[in-house]
């Protein structure tokens, strides 16, 4: 019987937190593309600073805050769930 340890534990969850990120950017980009919207643009539209949305984009950061991601998802017209699909 396999036990996990902390250590087992940490790098399964944090592999299945980037692969949430990983779609959470994929689908960012596609949407924002699909609108024909810049980075800039985005980033206004979302209220949130245009050095933000680039480390999200280029994965500058281990994480997305809650209120970062709802607030590009409204600028986008989509959901939270459409985010992570």
């Amino acid at each position: 019987m396999y036990k996990y340890t902390y250590k087992s534990y940490y790098c399964k969850y944090k592999i299945d937190i980037m692969s949430l990120i990983n779609k959470v950017i994929k689908n960012i980009e596609k949407r924002r593309n699909e609108l024909n919207l810049s980075v800039d643009a985005l980033a206004k539209k979302a209220n949130i600073p245009t050095g933000t949305l680039n480390n999200i984009r280029y994965k500058k950061h281990n994480d997305i805050r809650l209120e970062t991601a709802y607030a590009i998802s409204i600028a986008l017209n989509f959901t939270l769930d459409d985010l992570v699909k």
